[in-house]
């Protein structure tokens, strides 16, 4: 069984059948019905079943909100053999949910005794916005993603009011102190608004401006070849996108869009999923830290440098901004520096080569256990008087990359397990995510035989929520 509501996959040779079936059975027996289309991956796609049937529902009315109850309360009025009753844990029993512009039934497969599939009717207005919402729903959904996110961003990559004439966008308030334009697209339309913001946290936004024409958002996106597969609009971004907050926007909304869910496990749609995720980290993130060197650390280089500082980001993700915040603390006391990109496990570079080795949250994204103990040999091996190691504390009952508490207490399969069950897939990896307590620090100085050290601790709320792995060499 799979969605909300339980029901069962329709193979694409059943998907046309069905869908006419409830048309004539349910949709246009409702007031106001106008049509209705199949979207999605059954458009586009060549898979030859599916989980479910998307369905933009035309319906007349002013108001969509009143729309949808009413059509809920017509789901519920008809008989279970025509609108059947979830057969979902979680929803059992229920004839409609719905959710956003969504409504979602549980219908007879036709032809399939005793098999019913999840159609989730994605509601509309008027014939402009089911045109609208057709046309954006059958992008597949990593390039779904990537739209979004260019949307979010593209006022910082062109000159906004550019940008409001190419579309015909007149009247548009000045901005404040702390606004900023931002454009939103969803299947709904696409809306501009004005965001006031502190510190790139978003306090307030407002809606100036929306349309639900595709041509507009065609017009929008003019300079970006979003006709193509994933693949090449990705590598346009990479090569146009010049702001470095805008890549960063880009992945985080990606993320949150394309996500794998439960039923997606180890099957060919999840690894597409994946592999699209690892792609877009990948690309943005290599982008981003170069940028950022570029633009932060190279000016500050000289050739005749007698002071060193040595970054080295890990696997997880390359430094941000606030890694360079530091760098520039540290310039004002030796205001020469040489950087360092590599590995943190293998460093090439000589025996005690520094006074003091600091490394801030990252043993715990080098791998496994033995990947861990290499991380502090090495640490160990470059320093000549002190190393810090700062890390998470397992033990604390909260993980502050997912913000769960408590399940990251269970055996660690089951944590992982259910890290990808939930969606966080990246960090369920052992080599993108190993949390350590005090024990384990202290297995790993007791392996490598380190006599001179301690564990001290930073707490939160009265307990600790982060370790410091401090070793000081004889």
């Amino acid at each position: 069984m799979s969605g909300s509501a339980g029901g069962n996959r329709i193979s694409r040779a059943a998907v046309e059948k069905t869908v006419q079936d409830y048309i004539n059975k349910v949709l246009s027996k409702f007031p106001g019905f106008k049509d209705a289309k199949a979207t999605g991956s059954y458009n586009t796609g060549t898979k030859q079943d599916f989980g479910d049937i998307d369905l933009i529902v035309h319906l007349d009315s002013n108001d969509k909100k009143l729309a949808k109850q009413d059509l809920a309360k017509y789901f519920a009025s008809l008989p279970d053999s025509v609108i059947v009753p979830f057969k979902s844990n979680k929803y059992k029993g229920k004839k409609s949910l719905s959710s956003g512009e969504l409504v979602t039934v549980l219908y007879p497969i036709v032809g399939m005794s005793d098999e019913f599939v999840q159609i989730d009717n994605i509601i509309s207005t008027s014939e402009e916005e089911s045109t609208f919402k057709n046309t954006f729903l059958d992008y597949p959904a990593e390039v779904q993603g990537l739209l979004l996110g260019l949307a979010k961003v593209i006022c910082l990559e062109e000159d906004p009011k550019k940008i409001f004439t190419r579309l015909g966008i007149t009247n548009v308030p000045e901005l404040e102190a702390n606004q900023e334009y931002e454009f939103n697209l969803s299947s709904a339309g696409l809306t501009l608004r004005i965001v006031t913001l502190d510190n790139f946290k978003e306090l307030n936004r407002t809606e100036v401006w929306k349309s639900s024409n595709w041509s507009i958002v065609k017009k929008l996106f003019d300079n970006y070849n979003i006709d193509g597969d994933f693949k090449t609009l990705l590598q346009d971004l990479k090569s146009k996108l010049k702001n470095e907050r805008s890549k960063n926007r880009i992945k985080g909304i990606f993320k949150s869009m394309v996500s794998i869910k439960s039923g997606e496990v180890d099957t060919p749609k999840g690894d597409n999923k994946q592999a699209a995720l690892d792609a877009v980290s990948s690309l943005l993130e290599n982008k981003l830290f170069k940028g950022l060197v570029r633009e932060l650390i190279l000016p500050l280089i000289e050739a005749d440098s007698k002071k060193t500082v040595a970054i080295y980001p890990g696997g997880f993700k390359p430094p941000h901004k606030g890694h360079f915040k530091a760098v520039k603390i540290v310039l004002e006391k030796f205001p020469q520096i040489n950087t360092i990109r590599g590995d943190g496990r293998r460093m090439k570079l000589k025996d005690n080569r520094f006074d003091v080795v600091h490394s801030n949250a990252t043993i715990e994204h080098v791998g496994n256990f033995n990947n861990q103990i290499k991380f502090v040999k090495e640490a160990l091996r470059i320093s000549k008087k002190y190393i810090f190691i700062t890390t998470p504390n397992r033990n604390f009952f909260l993980d502050l990359h997912t913000v769960i508490p408590f399940i990251h207490w269970l055996p660690k399969k089951l944590h992982r397990l259910i890290l990808r069950i939930i969606g966080h897939s990246f960090l369920s990896k052992e080599k993108n995510l190993n949390l350590l307590n005090s024990a384990d620090l202290e297995k790993i100085c007791k392996i490598i035989k380190i006599k001179n050290y301690k564990i001290d601790n930073i707490k939160v709320l009265g307990l600790k929520s982060n370790l410091i792995l401090i070793i000081r060499k004889n």
